[in-house]
């Protein structure tokens, strides 16, 4: 969690703490000693606690609420095109339907992603998000395995997707691996399922 995500919970949470304490005390009214300020305020606190572990399940999707500490919600299958600027037999750029998985709460990210060839799978997950640009990026770290029994290759890569929130919505930008190969990834979002295998993901898109 960053900094300034920081100080907006600690903040939310001191005013949220004592609205409602200022109210359980006001239906206390006249009669007002030691153990019902106490009782008063430990109910707040718990209030509090609870409201937050709601938000960080569900409630940071919800359209009013997420604007309290924001994420884009990304969750869910994408489809589209891997292209590499590998060049295949005739010269020409390789492309590959590319299907990605993320798996997404508040605090953790999780991604997958599928080929007819190999699967990746994120190690390292990164939102960045700049307001003053409104540019929003999903930056990972993955380790790719090939689909191909008996042949063991584990390269790893990273790759960096500006987020395009409007419907439908979309993602495009670039990737690099260890062997030297590179390309682009553009991909729009199908399903806030989550696929499991590249022919899941086919079956998807020929419903």
């Amino acid at each position: 969690m960053k900094k300034e995500e920081l100080d907006s919970l600690i903040k939310v949470s001191g005013y949220g703490t004592g609205a409602i304490f200022t109210i359980i005390l006001l239906f206390s009214w006249p009669i007002i000693e030691f153990p019902t300020v106490l009782r008063s305020l430990t109910t707040s606190v718990t209030i509090v606690v609870l409201f937050w572990g709601a938000y960080f399940k569900w409630f940071w999707k919800m359209p009013v609420l997420k604007e309290l500490l924001y994420r884009p919600n990304i969750s869910g299958t994408w489809k589209g095109r891997l292209v590499s600027e590998y060049l295949d037999k005739e010269g020409k750029p390789t492309q590959k339907k590319f299907f990605i998985a993320i798996r997404q709460n508040f605090l953790d990210t999780s991604i997958t992603t599928f080929t007819d060839s190999f699967m990746g799978v994120s190690y390292a997950e990164n939102l960045l998000i700049n307001d003053t640009m409104g540019v929003k990026r999903l930056i990972y770290l993955y380790r790719k395995d090939t689909a191909d029994i008996g042949v063991q290759e584990h390269n790893q890569g990273a790759c960096e997707l500006i987020i395009d929130e409007r419907l439908p919505m979309k993602m495009a930008g670039r990737y690099w691996s260890n062997i030297k190969t590179k390309g682009v990834i553009e991909v729009s979002k199908i399903s806030n399922d989550c696929i499991l295998s590249f022919q899941e993901g086919l079956n998807i898109t020929e419903e």
